[in-house]
């Protein structure tokens, strides 16, 4: 499994070099729980957000690396809004981030579920609650 981490992390790095130059969106949340992101478990706190073509990454305020490109998939919604969005699925105290959604865009970014969120989607009888929070 880590052998398959390492070579998307060169995939992700090659690509970002290979592939011309796309927009990066960048927001600020807050985010009160300790969530999920991929397999890596993410304390509370304020994050910066970055959304570049496929990719997501976190930093803690301050510029602490916490997850690095982490690869989603597009996902489009009716409705526009005018912030950004950040929505979690939660089965009990566990929250995994689930989606990112860019300002004034209906476009969003999903991550892939991991097999700790199946998991617990089956303990908590496949039914999540969603969470979300708005960005900055």
């Amino acid at each position: 499994m880590q052998k398959l981490a390492i070579l998307v992390g060169l995939f992700v790095t090659v690509a970002c070099c290979i592939v011309p130059a796309q927009e990066t969106v960048a927001m600020h949340a807050n985010i009160p729980f300790d969530f999920r992101m991929g397999n890596k478990v993410v304390p509370a706190g304020t994050y910066l957000i970055q959304a570049t073509g496929g990719a997501i990454t976190l930093r803690q305020e301050g510029g602490h690396i916490v997850t690095a490109s982490f690869l989603t998939h597009a996902e489009s919604r009716v409705t526009l809004i005018n912030h950004g969005e950040l929505v979690f699925h939660r089965y009990g105290d566990d929250y995994f981030l689930a989606s990112v959604w860019t300002p004034f865009s209906n476009q969003g970014r999903v991550l892939p579920e991991t097999k700790s969120e199946q998991q617990e989607a089956r303990l908590a009888g496949g039914l999540a609650k969603v969470q979300s929070i708005s960005t900055k």
